[in-house]
């Protein structure tokens, strides 16, 4: 059986995940570490395998994922350094994903799987020209997998070997077999690259990679590892101030120093001489701050133009933007005050937008899911039990991810021109309304039967459809809800959007408790625990007797989820 993928024709039965880089990222988080990650990774975590190196050679093992962008720029950084460094580097490229070789799963879709498969097929069958079938196909990250053929044509490889292989059952062993190699080495991110079997985490652009295996050569090297110039370490002097308590700077340091090979940091407190000489100079008003010496121009990173524009020069050096750092700490002690007074304002503001009365001793959960993300389904079944344990001592809000744009707004996924758009495609956008529809006008109650049936009995694929003879058996007047989507839909999307703005959502699943981000355990224990500890007098239900029950019928979800 085949089916359609991006208009391609792809074996059928492969499962689709879409996972976050770990816990779903809140609008908090500094927008330089963003732009540090799309340079260092899509999260990783691995441990070394243990083989012996050959005389000059040297072992290169690239974990990757074939649409992940961060893993297509390092293969696409390693290009001029596998030329300079030839068969001096031993490279072996493995993919990231999960499931056997009939249910594969993998984070940006049932697309990368297929990309995955195309590319390990040209591995076996044409080894010698894998790797440039690679940067073929990267060429057009977008067009994976459907550019195989035209890429194992380019390349020389064997087209009718390669087809006979992505075509058939082989294709997706090799998967299957890839994903387990990745598992074995506890490998979570795309790319995770390993030198002579220990984790590299140094500067990923082309200078870096090629000094890092030049070092790592044993023996005589290639001649191009005798004209890599000695370089100036890059100066970064962090400003701070002792006294404040939420001025951690160590995320960013560490950040900055993998991407920039060589860094040496120098501290400076804000109370000194030198600390006040600095403020002055560089006109810093929030810490902490962060200066790069001029040496930053010459490292190959600061070519993408995202990385540059977080910094602004001053007098000499660079000064990372407070907008990209996230600074909030003002040094001025009457423009901190009156920041803090407008962050307890805009706190306010959600809390009486969303329908939070703090201390009124009824917690209050608004969960955020895409209705057809996995991880979404399984942390409203996991919600189903707290709200049938707690039911009216505690709210609950089921609210939906809306995004604009989605895939250029195509019509596959958006409505409206593509203002609003879900992950899983339009039918997946209509069910998010016709849920919304359901909690309106049925209730929490009705809305979880609802919910939770649709989960069960029907997909993106056929929701528009399927979901008639859910509302029959659930007691839900079709009439009702689609009348309900056709006049209230569009009202209800922009609500849900510009809710997702105000709290940063940007994934599935995404909960707050009272207003506040949930950072624990996603399982109906966990929910039940933090909504619990919310009460100002806990009812009966929140004893260890109804947690026991919880847990043995739940399981936690590992913080995956959908976007992100």
């Amino acid at each position: 059986m085949f089916v359609k993928v991006n208009g391609h024709r792809m074996p059928d039965k492969i499962a689709v995940e879409k996972n976050t880089r770990g816990a779903q990222m809140h609008k908090s988080i500094p927008t330089i570490m963003l732009v540090l990650f799309l340079l260092t990774g899509c999260s990783s975590t691995s441990s070394p395998a243990g083989r012996a190196v050959s005389e000059g050679k040297v072992d290169l093992d690239l974990y990757v994922m074939s649409q992940c962008p961060y893993g297509i720029q390092v293969e696409n950084a390693l290009e001029p350094v596998l030329k300079d460094l030839g068969s001096a580097v031993n490279l072996d490229v493995q993919f990231i994903g999960a499931g056997s070789a009939d249910d594969l799963r993998s984070m940006h879709g049932e697309g990368e799987i297929f990309g995955d498969i195309a590319q390990l097929c040209a591995k076996k069958y044409s080894p010698d020209n894998y790797f440039d079938f690679i940067l073929c196909q990267n060429k057009d990250s977008l067009g994976i997998p459907g550019s195989w053929e035209n890429c194992a044509e380019k390349t020389n490889s064997g087209v009718e070997k390669i087809r006979t292989c992505f075509e058939g059952d082989e294709g997706k062993q090799l998967a299957a077999e890839s994903f387990a190699k990745s598992a074995s080495m506890e490998v979570q991110g795309s790319p995770t690259i390993f030198i002579n079997d220990k984790q590299y985490s140094g500067r990923r652009d082309s200078a870096g990679l090629r000094n890092a295996l030049c070092k790592n050569i044993q023996g005589t090297k290639p001649e191009a590892c005798n004209a890599i110039p000695e370089s100036k370490p890059i100066g970064i002097t962090v400003i701070n101030d002792k006294r404040c308590d939420n001025c951690d700077t160590a995320a960013i340091e560490r950040a900055l120093e993998n991407v920039f090979f060589d860094a040496k940091v120098k501290y400076v407190d804000v109370s000194s001489a030198e600390g006040s000489t600095l403020v002055k100079t560089y006109q810093i008003t929030v810490l902490p701050a962060y200066l790069l010496s001029a040496e930053v121009e010459k490292a190959d990173a600061w070519s993408d133009p995202n990385l540059k524009a977080a910094f602004e020069k001053v007098g000499g050096v660079y000064r990372l933007r407070d907008a990209a750092s996230g600074a909030t700490y003002y040094i001025n002690e009457k423009a901190r005050a009156d920041h803090e007074a407008s962050i307890r304002a805009a706190k306010q503001k959600v809390l009486d937008t969303i329908g939070v009365t703090l201390d009124d001793n009824k917690p209050q959960v608004d969960f955020f899911v895409m209705s057809y993300c996995p991880y979404g389904n399984q942390a409203e079944e996991a919600l189903k039990q707290v709200y049938d344990a707690l039911k009216d001592k505690a709210a609950f809000n089921p609210h939906y991810v809306i995004y604009e744009n989605y895939r250029g707004g195509s019509d596959a996924f958006c409505t409206d021109k593509g203002k609003y758009c879900s992950m899983h495609g339009i039918q997946e956008l209509h069910q998010n309304v016709r849920e919304l529809c359901v909690n309106r006008y049925y209730g929490i109650s009705k809305w979880f039967d609802f919910a939770i049936a649709m989960n069960a009995k029907c997909g993106p694929d056929n929701a528009d459809t399927c979901w008639q003879d859910v509302a029959q058996t659930t007691g839900i007047e079709k009439t009702k809800i689609e009348a309900c989507e056709m006049t209230e839909g569009k009202d209800m999307m922009a609500s849900e959007k510009a809710l997702n703005g105000m709290l940063g959502v940007s994934g599935s699943p995404q909960i707050f408790i009272d207003g506040e981000p949930y950072g624990g355990e996603r399982s109906s224990t966990g929910f039940w625990q933090g909504l619990c500890r919310q009460f100002t007098n806990a009812p009966s239900e929140c004893t260890g007797v109804t947690m026991r029950t919880m847990e043995e019928t739940t399981t936690p979800m590992q913080g995956r989820g959908c976007g992100g």
